[in-house]
C-alpha cells in the first residue's frame, strides 16, 4: 500500500534514519523501512517488526523498539511485539504478564490480540501435558513405536509443545543407550533425539525407494 505519509516530521524522518542504521549494522535489509510503502516512522518500524517476526530475527526487533523509546514516538502494537520476543527468548511468565495486562487496553485490536496470544499459551501447555501422559503411558506399555510416532510428531512440528524438553528427558532415562555412555541427562536427551531422528530418516529413505 502506497504511503500517506507526503510530509513526514523532521523527528518521524530522523526516527527512520536511526532505524536504517540499525538494520544496516545487523546486515539485515529492510524490507519496509525507506521503501515508501508505509508512513514514516513508528507505521513502517511496525511494519519491519512484523518482517522480523517471521525470520525470528529479535536481536534486531529489540534494537528497533528500542531506538523508537529513545525517540519517544510509540504504538502500543510494540508492546505485542515486545511479548512475542519474550515468548522466543524463553521468558514466558513475562510475556504472558504483559498479554494479560492488554486484556485491559482501550485499543479493541490490541485486546484481541491478547486475548489470541493468551488462548494459544493454554493451547500449547495443555498440549503439552497430553503429550507428557501419553509418553509415560507408552513407556510403561513398553510401547516403543508409539512413543517413537508421538516424540517425532513434536519434535517435527512448527511449535513444539512447551514441556517437549521435560517430556524428552524423562523418556530418554528409559530409552537404549550405547554402552559407555556417561551419565549425563543432557547427553542422554541428545542421544534420543538422534535415535529418533535416525529412525526417521530410515523410513523417509525406505517411502523413496519404493
Amino acid at each position: 500500500m502506497p504511503s500517506s505519509d507526503a510530509n513526514p516530521s523532521d523527528a518521524a524522518l530522523q526516527l527512520r534514519a536511526d532505524a536504517l542504521q540499525i538494520c544496516q549494522r545487523a546486515a539485515w535489509l529492510p524490507q519496509c523501512i525507506g521503501t515508501g510503502r508505509f508512513d514514516t516512522g513508528v507505521p513502517e518500524i511496525y511494519a519491519e517488526l512484523r518482517a522480523l517476526q517471521k525470520v525470528r530475527a529479535v536481536h534486531v526487533s529489540q534494537a528497533l523498539i528500542a531506538c523508537c523509546r529513545r525517540h519517544r514516538l510509540w504504538t502500543p502494537l510494540f508492546e505485542d511485539v515486545e511479548a512475542r520476543i519474550w515468548m522466543f527468548l524463553g521468558d514466558r511468565a513475562r510475556a504472558q504478564a504483559r498479554w494479560t495486562d492488554l486484556l485491559h487496553h482501550p485499543d479493541s485490536n490490541l485486546r484481541g490480540m491478547a486475548e489470541k496470544a493468551l488462548a494459544g499459551l493454554k493451547a500449547k501447555a495443555e498440549s503439552g501435558a497430553q503429550l507428557a501422559t501419553e509418553v509415560a503411558q507408552a513407556v510403561d506399555r513398553n510401547e516403543t513405536d508409539r512413543l517413537v510416532t508421538m516424540l517425532l510428531a513434536a519434535l517435527l512440528t512448527e511449535e513444539p509443545p512447551e514441556a517437549l524438553e521435560d517430556v524428552l528427558e524423562a523418556a530418554a532415562l528409559q530409552w537404549p543407550m550405547p554402552e559407555r555412555m556417561p551419565w549425563d541427562r543432557g547427553l542422554f536427551t541428545h542421544q534420543l533425539v538422534l535415535d529418533l531422528f535416525e529412525r526417521q530418516l530410515r523410513q523417509w529413505e525406505a517411502e523413496h525407494s519404493d
